[in-house]
């Protein structure tokens, strides 16, 4: 999952140089849970910038492959989270020259791309989940971006005064000293009407989310713009101008090479990966694609001891059609009220979709056996 942390102060703030490293350290720590592989920080003390990172290793297991990272020629640093799924492809266009690269990790590929092509020619050629965070040394610039759903969180806060502090997790934030740690009034609103809280809104005071498919620029002059490199909304106003052509069956084809081919960019990791089964359209279809492309996998399900809601009779029947090596786990109302306190820990605003819960239990059980999961999670906003 990975994690990190971030501060850079005008010369205003009212932090002193002394306490800044302890914050930061204290600001990481909140979201160790995120990534206990490894941790490092990064103080640029001339600068007022400071970034921690919280990792778990999935590309890459070597230590060389931490983070915070420096680019090679020194002027760039980075922390990210998340996966570029075209890194391999990107590689080649940065440099084709193996002896270049120190890594073989997607973030080195991520970072150097930055670097060689600057931070807004980039992020639109990423093809992921992520956000991220880099700094410019001789532009004295930073720069925070966000993949096209939202798929990875990042949080913001930024005042006239200290600047911009920023986090994948809200509970990092309350570490910083001059944060305003009440309510929005709005947000709670959003959030009693939607059942979560919509971005740009947090659930704090002048704290705020990246919204998908944004970028952030901010520089020491107090100067933040944002900036949209991605709509999805537009997108599909305009493949909706531009309807499908062909027939069923080439739209069927078409399908399938599209699922083929967003299966297979994410099957890139050197730790052990599995896929949520519940038996419904979108998690078969991941594993049909697995099978298709010959991929043996461990499945995941969880079932319940109520005949309307069990799922596992239509996850074994897909299990053994495909022939995966299939892992369930029964739970009760026990199991779930036990698990609530570690439930709430686990998300950063005020969130009330009851399948969090089963959610995380079945996170919790297949933890046993995979480090990564594959799940069906989003297709039901496609389909």
């Amino acid at each position: 999952m990975c994690g990190f942390v971030g501060i850079f102060l005008n010369d205003s703030s009212s932090l002193e140089e002394d306490r800044y490293r302890n914050i930061l350290k204290k600001m990481s720590e909140v979201i160790e849970h995120r990534g206990p592989d490894n941790h490092d920080i990064f103080l640029h003390n001339k600068n007022n910038l400071g970034l921690a990172f919280q990792r778990l290793s999935i590309i890459d297991l070597n230590k060389n492959a931490n983070q915070p990272m420096i680019s090679r020629d020194k002027d760039w640093i980075i922390v990210y989270n998340g996966e570029v799924y075209n890194f391999n492809k990107l590689r080649k266009d940065v440099c084709s020259d193996k002896s270049f690269w120190r890594t073989s990790s997607d973030t080195e590929v991520v970072l150097e791309y930055i670097a060689k092509y600057g931070f807004l020619n980039s992020i639109p050629k990423f093809n992921g989940m992520f956000a991220i965070a880099a700094y410019c040394f001789s532009k004295k610039t930073l720069w925070l971006a966000r993949d096209k759903y939202g798929e990875k969180p990042l949080y913001y806060n930024y005042t006239n005064k200290e600047g911009i502090i920023f986090s994948s997790d809200i509970r990092s934030l309350f570490l910083y000293p001059y944060i305003n740690k009440q309510i929005s009034s709005e947000s709670f609103s959003q959030y009693m009407r939607y059942g979560f809280v919509p971005e740009p809104l947090c659930i704090l005071k002048n704290t705020y989310k990246i919204e998908p498919g944004s970028i952030i620029k901010y520089n020491k002059e107090n100067l933040i713009k944002k900036l949209k490199y991605w709509d999805s909304f537009e997108r599909y106003t305009e493949s909706n101008s531009n309807k499908f052509k062909g027939s069923f069956n080439d739209a069927k084809n078409q399908f399938k090479s599209l699922i083929d081919s967003s299966v297979k960019d994410r099957l890139t990791s050197d730790v052990p990966l599995g896929v949520f089964l519940s038996g419904g359209v979108d998690s078969s279809n991941l594993v049909l694609s697995l099978k298709r492309q010959r991929v043996d996998t461990k499945t995941f399900s969880i079932g319940f001891n109520d005949k309307k809601t069990n799922e596992t009779f239509y996850a074994n029947k897909i299990a053994q059609k495909l022939n995966t090596k299939h892992y369930e786990k029964f739970i009760n109302d026990k199991d779930c009220l036990n698990e609530i306190t570690n439930i709430v820990k686990a998300y950063d605003e005020p969130f009330s979709d009851p399948s969090q819960i089963p959610t995380f239990l079945l996170c919790k059980f297949a933890k046993k056996n995979v480090t990564v999961a594959l799940s069906g999670d989003g297709a039901d906003e496609l389909f």
